[in-house]
């Protein structure tokens, strides 16, 4: 695809209202530019560009170029590229890109990318990316990702990813995960590969053929009048790879339910956003799903259950707490 090369604002406003569906815009030479909206034109910054990105912009950065994102602008970077990103903007970071990520925004990091996530930012990290946690933000730290985690971060570690927590920090911890700890650190210990210097060590016993109130209890799920929450993690249009629709305030059911203690013939999910993970690795979205307990069927750390009760379906971040988006309907569909 031909890109439309664009060295000032005034060109890239044009290329922005004149260029078709799907255009290719890239943003060239060392000038700053302001995008407010996109549409569904993808830009591409490089050199030292400075770009600011707001509302459902979509930017990818590369070289040294600067982006500040904010509302529900989407940013790639790579190279040594530098992100602020705010709001709920979302980014992806590779190579040698830095991130700082604030607000609800969340972050996807690779490679060697380095991230600092302050408020109730959330992020994945993968490879070798390095992350620094701060507030409440929520970090999941994959293969060999290092995270250090301060003031009551929250932070989910697998692989051989390594952790160290201070002040009122948390950490999750699996498989043969790292973790050091300062003395008040909550660190809950989840695989016996997992290797834990200092914290408050807790280690949950395993479950033994549970029933569906004894699985919420392990999870500490809240049960209302019979009803529990259950999380779903999904993708920008907020379905499936079956097809489900789990849009906010959908109430999906399952034609095929069976009862049994087997995976299919039901809706799964799980106990929170950041487990869904492990049955969709590549979820951009997350929903909380009210289901009726007596009719869970437990399988492992997952559940199935024939149908999700009104109200329906809420959007939220990887800690659970509701979100909401500024989008229009094209935007939703992808088109």
């Amino acid at each position: 695809m031909s890109c439309i090369h664009v060295t000032t604002q005034d060109q890239l406003d044009e290329a922005l209202s004149s260029a078709g569906r799907g255009a290719c815009i890239h943003l060239d030479g060392d000038g700053e530019f302001e995008i407010s909206s996109s549409g569904s034109a993808s830009v591409s910054a490089s050199g030292s560009a400075s770009v600011s990105a707001y509302d459902s912009a979509s930017v990818s950065a590369s070289g040294s170029a600067s982006v500040s994102a904010s509302g529900s602008a989407s940013v790639r970077a790579y190279g040594s590229a530098s992100v602020r990103a705010y709001d709920s903007a979302s980014v992806r970071a590779y190579g040698s890109a830095s991130v700082s990520a604030s607000g609800s925004a969340s972050v996807r990091a690779y490679g060697s990318a380095s991230v600092r996530a302050y408020d109730s930012a959330s992020v994945r990290a993968y490879g070798s990316a390095s992350v620094r946690a701060y507030g409440s933000a929520s970090v999941s730290a994959y293969d060999s990702a290092s995270v250090s985690a301060y003031g009551s971060a929250s932070v989910s570690a697998s692989g051989s990813a390594s952790v160290s927590a201070s002040g009122s920090a948390s950490v999750r911890a699996y498989g043969s995960a790292s973790v050091s700890a300062a003395k008040y650190v909550a660190v809950h210990k989840h695989s016996p590969n997992t290797t834990t210097t200092g914290g408050v060590v807790i280690e949950p016993k395993p479950m033994t053929d549970p029933t569906a109130t004894d699985w919420a209890e392990y999870y500490g799920l809240d049960v209302t009048e019979g009803i529990v929450t259950v999380y779903k993690g999904v993708n920008d249009q907020y379905t499936t790879s079956r097809g489900a629709d789990y849009s906010p305030g959908a109430t999906p059911a399952a034609a095929d339910w069976k009862p049994t203690q087997a995976c299919g013939n039901g809706l799964h999910f799980s106990p929170s956003p950041g487990h869904t993970f492990d049955y969709n690795p590549a979820a951009t979205r997350f929903l909380a799903c009210p289901v009726r307990l007596a009719e869970l069927v437990v399988i492992g750390d997952k559940v199935k259950a024939p149908r999700v009760e009104a109200p329906g379906c809420v959007e939220v971040d990887l800690m659970g707490r509701p979100v909401t988006r500024l989008e229009t309907a094209e935007s939703k569909s992808g088109k």
